[in-house]
């Protein structure tokens, strides 16, 4: 239950003129600061590229579990370009911000990743790209599992609510995929407190919602929800 969106890099592959390694990453890091590039970096396509090195040098030195350092580098991101009006440089910076949330939990440091989530939300949440809205949707995942590390149950139902609000219409099929699980695990929550009443309304109300969803993820926790109808049937 609650179980976190994994860290992803759907950027990665759009960066395909900047190196990939953490050495390249930085390679180009020091050139856009240099001379020779200060008039290219007047340019979009040279920002994107400056964004994606900083993004992509956090996600890496992330996998490292070298986390201190990946924080600096999202922080770098989200500092130099939160005010650009670049498509691309907009997904990094909500991306840098997810991800920073994802570092901070890694620290154990849940009080501040629930506020880069709720950065992520506040900057992004009327966004209509669909890369940042699928972030948007997993800052709020996200968040509830932080919500939860600090027993603040009561506030992770609301954001459960929440999210399920804001993306019940979404088309896209692993948002939904994603209300589906906040309605199983809100369910599963208010079961564990033994509200069985309301945990059966939000599991009937996933099984009204997604039962005809062709979608095998979505039918998986369909048939959950129908397992823990019958399991409580007679509460």
């Amino acid at each position: 239950m609650n179980k976190k969106v994994k860290k992803k890099n759907p950027l990665k592959l759009k960066a395909c003129v900047v190196a990939l390694s953490l050495w390249g990453l930085s390679s180009v890091l020091a050139l856009s600061s240099s001379p020779v590039m200060a008039a290219e970096t007047a340019s979009n396509t040279a920002q994107e590229q400056v964004a994606m090195a900083l993004f992509n040098k956090g996600f890496d030195l992330g996998n490292l579990h070298r986390y201190e350092e990946a924080l600096a580098a999202n922080n770098d991101v989200i500092t130099r370009f939160s005010n650009s009006q670049d498509k691309i440089i907009q997904e990094a910076v909500a991306n840098a911000l997810l991800n920073k949330g994802g570092d901070l939990g890694s620290l154990h440091r849940y009080e501040e990743a629930i506020a880069a989530y709720n950065d992520v939300i506040t900057r992004f949440g009327n966004s209509q790209d669909k890369l940042i809205q699928r972030q948007v949707a997993n800052a709020l995942f996200n968040k509830v599992g932080d919500l939860y590390e600090l027993h603040r149950y009561e506030e992770a139902g609301a954001a459960y609510d929440d999210f399920i609000t804001r993306f019940s219409n979404s088309q896209d099929i692993k948002i939904q995929e994603q209300v589906a699980n906040a309605l199983f695990n809100k369910g599963a929550a208010l079961r564990r407190l033994h509200r069985i009443g309301q945990a059966r309304a939000d599991w009937e109300e996933l099984v009204y919602r997604f039962k005809d969803n062709p979608d095998v993820d979505i039918q998986k926790t369909v048939a959950n929800a129908r397992d823990n109808l019958l399991d409580t049937r007679n509460f």
